[in-house]
């Protein structure tokens, strides 16, 4: 090619990225080591006709980020979604300066680990170092490091980060949440990169039932994510869809999941299945809610601990509904600091001392060892007066579920520890299944829940009308239809 080729190619390349990836663009199979340009469908059950789909999501991706648009993507597996988008990060780091792009997954070994090629950065590391010279910077203008690439001439980055709280950074301009379903702790991550992303948060996934944050913007007909489905019939053709069956034997559930975009699944052992977090979780505003408040009932679960956190959840009845508003979950910290954090909570919503019921771990009226004062004296030194909650477990549990049936427990979208524990939940269980405790099992969720517990049982004393959710059958496990 002469200088003046070169030069029309690096523009085209600059306004378009469908001709970019297309042109110039490769990619490595995984399975085969095969290296094949960008879009290319070929293979034995492959549609070639699924490259315009694909040249489609690219200019999606774009319209997204020029106009500050949330995407959100629910697939069959192996829809070349994931690469596409790691095609398009590419070219935004070549090409659209002062950019930052930030990927996260379920594990951080999913993001960036030598020797995968299935991790996302080095799926995008495979296609900068095959491009053409032409078009792939100086090397010495590449700072390439563990969970970074940055290129110093465009001051453009893509960035990897794991943990429960990406983007600690700040000021990326888009967000890509790889199985985002299968991410733990789904909604406090979302509430992170929510506040990391200038320009558009991006979630794509497979479903895992109805029990996440992806689920939950799936079906909230007032979110404002876009919402793409990428069904295997795009790309495959059926034989490809009867070998998957025959692979999915026995596993009705995940052929549904990963293969037929179904967010129905088992929910076997969870300990809250009644929750669903499209119906349950809501977005409130702040004044408000607060102006709301001022006549309502407050309930203040606390359940104690030093290594394990100290919880507060806050619920009021609003409206003829049970809404927990706040959450509060702080380890390793005296009485005196939690007393002062509750009383911080109080001003912020404007609430008086008088009006708030506090209820709180019955261990909190054990005496110390070492002081002979038990936790309520401590609590009561300053100035916060708590009485000692109803433990009935069973009960608390079966009340829970029952006001999410009727519909008569709300929880704010803030609240995203709190949601992610009651998706996470479960009871200890038998090899078939069946509940063998009446508690859910010890885990990161537990102190949470039995604050939750506590304050749902002290507000909620009559028994529940029309058919209460018995412990039997949440145990059982069931198909949310």
């Amino acid at each position: 090619m002469t200088k003046d080729e070169i030069i029309k190619e690096i523009m085209k390349c600059e306004v378009d990225p469908v001709y970019f990836l297309f042109t110039y663009v490769y990619t490595q199979d995984v399975e085969t080591g095969e290296i094949r340009k960008f879009g290319t469908f070929t293979g034995k059950h492959d549609k070639p006709e699924y490259a315009e789909r694909i040249k489609e999501l690219i200019r999606e991706f774009d319209t997204c980020r020029l106009n500050n648009i949330d995407l959100h993507i629910d697939k069959s597996r192996q829809m070349y979604a994931t690469e596409t988008f790691c095609g398009f990060a590419l070219w935004c780091f070549l090409f659209v300066d002062n950019f930052r792009t930030l990927l996260t997954s379920e594990k951080e070994s999913k993001i960036d680990k030598k020797g995968h090629p299935d991790a996302l950065l080095n799926k995008i590391r495979f296609m900068l170092y095959h491009l053409r010279p032409f078009l792939q910077p100086d090397r010495k203008e590449i700072d390439d490091n563990h969970m970074t690439l940055f290129y110093k001439l465009k001051n453009t980055a893509i960035l990897g980060e794991g943990g429960d709280d990406p983007g600690r950074q700040g000021g990326v301009n888009i967000s890509w949440a790889d199985e985002f379903a299968h991410q733990p702790h789904s909604s406090q991550r979302f509430l992170a990169l929510r506040e990391a992303t200038k320009n558009s948060l991006m979630l794509c996934s497979t479903p895992k039932g109805k029990n996440n944050k992806f689920a939950e913007i799936k079906f909230n007909q007032n979110s404002t994510f876009k919402k793409i489905s990428l069904l295997w019939n795009l790309r495959r053709i059926k034989e490809w869809y009867d070998m998957k069956k025959q692979q999915y034997a026995g596993d009705d559930a995940g052929l549904a999941q990963e293969v037929d975009i179904s967010y129905e699944g088992s929910i076997r052992g969870k300990a809250f299945s009644r929750f669903v977090p499209g119906m349950h979780v809501r977005d409130f505003n702040m004044d408000t809610l607060r102006q709301k408040l001022k006549s309502a009932t407050v309930i203040c679960g606390i359940d104690l601990g030093w290594a394990h956190p100290t919880c507060f959840v806050f619920i009021a009845r609003i409206d003829g509904v049970w809404t927990v508003f706040e959450e509060y979950e702080v380890s390793e910290t005296p009485i005196e600091v939690h007393a002062e954090n509750y009383k911080k909570i109080l001003t912020r919503w404007e609430l008086k001392e008088g009006q708030v019921i506090r209820k709180g771990d019955p261990s909190g009226a054990a005496r110390s060892r070492e002081t002979g004062e038990t936790a309520y004296e401590l609590f009561r030194k300053s100035g916060v007066n708590i009485d000692q909650a109803d433990n009935a477990v069973a009960a608390g549990i079966q009340l829970i579920n029952t006001l999410f049936y009727k519909d008569q427990l709300i929880i704010s979208s803030k609240c995203a520890r709190l949601i992610d524990a009651l998706n996470a939940a479960e009871f200890y269980t038998n090899i078939n299944g069946e509940a063998v405790s009446e508690k859910y099992r010890e885990d990161w969720y537990t102190d949470l829940l039995d604050a939750l517990r506590y304050a749902i049982i002290s507000a909620e004393k009559a028994k529940p009308r029309g058919p209460a959710v018995t412990q039997s059958s949440l145990a059982r496990g069931y198909v949310r239809r």
